[in-house]
Formats: C-alpha cells, structure tokens, sequence
C-alpha cells in the first residue's frame, strides 16, 4: 500500500529535496502517493491538524493507522491525534526524552518498520 507522508517543512522545500536526491516523480509516487507539508495546513506539529486532515482524506480508521516520525514532536502529535506513533531514532531527539513520552513502538532503522506490519 502507499504511504502518506507529512512533512514539518513546506512544500517547495520536498519539492527541491526530490528534485535534489534524484527521485523521479514516478518513482516518489510509488511510495509517497499524497504530501502535506506544514505551509498547507493552519498549525504546525505537535497540534494534531495535518495528522488528522490525512485521515480524513483518505478514510483511515485511526485504529489502523501508524505515524513514523523521528523526534519527540511526532509522539506528541500522534498522541494528540490518537493515532500510534512509531518513532525511528534516528532524528534529533534523543532516546530518553523519546521514551518519556512513551511511543506505541521505538525502531532503530526504518527497515525494522516492516517487523511491525
């Protein structure tokens, strides 16, 4: 199934980033089939607004849902909008503050994802 993703930056930011790193737009649709960055929406993380606006787009069951995020914000915002959060530490929080705000799941790589499907 596709991913949604959301992104704290705007989108001309992604946009540069695809167009940076060399991702075709065939092959970022083919993991990414929707992107809704912070300048799209009214309220930043942690306020749960773009979880909950993808949810409703694509309608999800919050129950069956999973937001992978890498800080310590992604907890929040999942939390806020009831959705489990599964956080990679590989960003810029650190793994304690990470677990004081008790996460559904912590994964040391992206590829450790797929263990939880």
């Amino acid at each position: 199934n596709p991913c949604r993703i959301i992104r704290r930056t705007n989108a001309e930011f992604l946009r540069r980033f695809c167009v940076t790193f060399c991702v075709s737009s065939a092959i970022k649709f083919d993991f990414f089939d929707y992107a809704l960055c912070a300048d799209q929406t009214r309220y930043g993380k942690p306020h749960p607004e773009m979880l909950n606006k993808i949810v409703k787009r694509f309608f999800l069951k919050k129950s069956q849902t999973l937001y992978v995020g890498d800080m310590v914000i992604d907890v929040q915002a999942g939390r806020r909008a009831k959705i489990n959060t599964v956080i990679v530490t590989s960003g810029s929080s650190n793994k304690l503050d990470i677990k004081r705000e008790h996460p559904f799941r912590i994964i040391s790589a992206i590829s450790r994802l797929r263990d939880l499907l």
